[in-house]
């Protein structure tokens, strides 16, 4: 295999919230770890596979309890969403070059 390269993020961050006893005093550590592999067999292809998954901090619009309208047609759920939530991500990229024809072509599939 030629020219493979791993790539591995780690970040990790810590939030304390304070809603002045309206709700309980809150503090969060989000880790959000990500994978990428990228080959490339010569200098017109390249192949990159990528995942990670994650938990995203508190959506402070959503502290109200019952339903809000976030724009003209959806509405979403008040304390129930107010949380974290966590998501997962898997993506996959194939791309080919010939710059003396002038030949570029990319494909993309990204899943979440």
């Amino acid at each position: 295999m030629k020219r493979v390269n791993f790539s591995l993020n780690a970040p990790v961050s810590f939030a304390h919230y304070t809603f002045d006893k309206a709700i309980a005093n809150r503090s969060e550590v989000y880790f959000s770890p990500s994978l990428s592999m990228n080959w490339k067999p010569n200098n017109r292809f390249s192949v990159s596979v990528s995942g990670g998954t994650g938990r995203s901090p508190m959506d402070l619009n959503m502290i109200q309890p019952g339903y809000v309208m976030t724009n003209y047609r959806s509405f979403r759920r008040g304390i129930d969403d107010f949380y974290n939530s966590s998501s997962q991500r898997v993506s996959g990229r194939l791309s080919y070059k010939h710059t003396r024809r002038g030949i570029f072509a990319n494909a993309m599939v990204l899943q979440s």
